[in-house]
Parts: C-alpha cells; structure tokens; sequence
C-alpha cells in the first residue's frame, strides 16, 4: 500500500453544551432550519461555525457549534455544512414516529 492509497480524513467537533442561541430580528420565531452562521460570533482564526438544521418550539433551538480540526479532503465551506446537515438529517424533522 502505497501513500497515494491512503484515505483522507475531516475531523469535525460537534459541541451542543454552549449557551448560544440564534434570534430573527424583529419575529419571536425560531431561526428557520438549516441557518449557518460562519462569521461575527465565531473565532477569527479558528474553522468553525453554528448550524440550527433542524426546527424546534418556538424559543427552545439551540444551533450546534462544529470545530473543524482537520480537512485533507478540502471541503469549500458550502459543501461541508450541506454534508453535515444532510448526514445528520437525512430525512424529514424526526418529530414524527415511522411505522414499519
């Protein structure tokens, strides 16, 4: 096995335990599913960003805070949070039962 063989890796963080909340200006509502924030409140140096991918009560979602340690693969920005929220949530909201 030669080093052309071997696999490239992302290593993503996904920290739920912060106390950031995301807020519409001028509406009570929840920030609509799939809101990334990637500049403003995260570390100007460091590969990181907030992701609401799913919907919640109005008040009570709190977005997930994803480090990015690692990207051999050279994801763009877009792609990866598009990967994320497609692989966490691969179909519907989860909020309903599925009968089978």
């Amino acid at each position: 096995m030669g080093q052309g063989d071997l696999p490239k890796f992302t290593v993503i963080i996904a920290q739920k335990n912060h106390h950031t909340k995301l807020f519409q200006a001028d509406s009570p509502d929840n920030v609509p599913p799939g809101t990334v924030v990637d500049s403003g409140i995260v570390h100007p140096r460091q590969y990181d960003f907030y992701m609401c991918a799913h919907a919640g009560p109005i008040g009570t979602s709190r977005p997930t805070h994803y480090h990015v340690l690692l990207d051999e693969i050279g994801f763009s920005a877009d792609n990866l949070q598009k990967h994320i929220c497609g692989y966490g949530f691969p179909g519907g909201d989860g909020s309903e039962g599925h009968e089978g």
